[in-house]
């Protein structure tokens, strides 16, 4: 059998070849070192271990088909048909009348086929799951929402917009809640995003005007009345984007502030300042606010400077560590009158006969008796006895 017809086009067909099998090198490198085992090691391995010998091999002759079956077989075994389709239709671009390359080469695109048709036919039973499982959520959903009250109903209608955000029938389910809720605003919100859906929701044009008209007279009742009443009527009546959302604003931090709640006052006219931030009376309301209820930790006081006796002078040198005094004994209880405070000799001695002075003879010094030391405190406090007798040598007073 004739490979190529003509010489040159076998020549042409082989350049070709060996470019792209090049290229496959510098992609892969672990096929650059060609051994002479490779060949054999290409035809008798399978799977992973075939695929490096076999490219090697095919680089080094690219006319091999031999070579070029086997790792289009290995591809194969790997499940990889679309790299088994470009290795035999590479070889049919070298050897076009060979015709065990378009038998080999018709079997790997059938197989692809079938591959790309199942994976295509997975992700749409995925898709059709998630999509299955979304529908039952919505559904579950719309019911709680409908049916139930409060901050359970609430809930229910947030799960299910979660899932899908333009729903009509959540929205209005969730406008519903709102509007039991006396939160006309978000309630007018809802409605309107539901209309932008299904221009047809009746409950949803009903329900709408309903809110609109509450939420008027909630308007004119904020604007008005004061005190809780009015503070709740300015939160039923706030609505972001309307074209009164800065007066209700403005009002509700008013209130606020008058009821002593200025953390809350604070933060609504921040809001009303981000909507007109041209108004003065706002930028003073928060001035005469903001030291007062934004400091959340007393500093403590700078400590007065010190003023010189001598000068008169203030220095800010620091007053020395006061001295650490010693431990003393404990004082008598306060009630003790002073005269029992004074410490006796224990046991008592007998005084000395008192001395005469008119005598000339020297008297032998009499011992002075043991007494007692009182207690630290006592002892500083008794005063010191002094003689009037002239001194006498050799003896002591």
């Amino acid at each position: 059998m004739t490979q190529c017809e003509t010489k040159r086009s076998c020549m042409t067909g082989r350049t070709a070849a060996i470019v792209m099998l090049t290229l496959l090198i510098f992609a892969n490198p672990t096929t650059v070192a060609w051994t002479a085992e490779d060949a054999p090691s290409c035809l008798s391995a399978t799977g992973e271990a075939a695929l490096a010998p076999c490219r090697r091999e095919l680089l080094r002759d690219p006319g091999n088909l031999e070579i070029r079956f086997a790792l289009s077989d290995a591809f194969m075994g790997l499940r990889r048909y679309a790299d088994a389709v470009a290795v035999l239709q590479e070889g049919l671009e070298n050897f076009p009348g060979d015709d065990a390359i378009k038998k080999k080469l018709i079997l790997a695109e059938s197989y692809l086929d079938e591959q790309q048709y199942i994976e295509k036919q997975q992700k749409s039973a995925a898709a059709a799951s998630r999509s299955k499982k979304q529908d039952t959520q919505i559904r579950l959903s719309i019911i709680r929402c409908e049916k139930l009250k409060g901050d359970a109903a609430m809930t229910a209608c947030n799960d299910g917009l979660a899932v899908n955000p333009d729903h009509p029938k959540l929205l209005t389910g969730r406008g519903n809640v709102w509007l039991e809720m006396d939160r006309f605003g978000n309630a007018i919100r809802d409605y309107e995003t539901a209309l932008a859906a299904d221009p047809k929701n009746r409950e949803a044009t009903k329900n709408l005007r309903l809110a609109q008209t509450k939420r008027e007279i909630k308007v004119a009742q904020c604007l008005q009345a004061g005190g809780p009443d009015g503070l709740k009527a300015c939160d039923a009546a706030l609505m972001k984007g309307a074209s009164d959302e800065f007066a209700v604003q403005k009002r509700r931090a008013g209130l606020l502030q008058a009821m002593g709640r200025e953390k809350e006052a604070i933060e609504a006219y921040r809001v009303a300042a981000g909507l007109n931030p041209a108004d003065g009376q706002i930028k003073q309301s928060l001035a005469a606010l903001s030291p007062r209820s934004e400091t959340t930790t007393r500093q403590a006081p700078a400590p007065s400077p010190i003023v010189s006796q001598a000068t008169g002078a203030s220095t800010d040198k620091p007053l020395p560590p006061p001295e650490k005094k010693s431990p003393t004994r404990p004082v008598a209880p306060a009630s003790v009158p002073k005269k029992t405070m004074v410490a006796k000799p224990e046991p008592p001695v007998q005084s000395p006969p008192a001395k005469t002075f008119d005598s000339p003879a020297v008297k032998k010094p009499v011992p002075a008796p043991t007494k007692a030391s009182p207690p630290i405190e006592m002892a500083a406090l008794q005063p010191r006895q002094y003689s009037n007798a002239p001194e006498v040598p050799g003896i002591t007073h």
